[in-house]
């Protein structure tokens, strides 16, 4: 069985982080600037990357419409 590639892998949670979340806001920051981090925890070394959500034509039409029925 092949393992997905994680570059087409649909998030499954949305995590919303808030302007009070100093710590997590930083390191994410961090992260976007550098594309990618290895992270050590404990014995243990992780790689992080991080990419921008893609949103497809169809959707941003949907998103901009107005709502359901396309009126603002």
């Amino acid at each position: 069985m092949k393992t997905p590639d994680a570059s087409t892998m649909s998030s499954k949670e949305i995590i919303s982080v808030k302007s009070e979340d100093k710590e997590i806001r930083n390191f994410l920051e961090r992260l976007v600037a550098a594309g990618s981090l290895t992270i050590n925890l404990d014995s243990e070394q992780f790689v992080i990357a991080i990419r921008r959500e893609n949103v497809s034509g169809d959707g941003r039409a949907f998103l901009t419409g107005g709502g359901p029925d396309g009126r603002d």
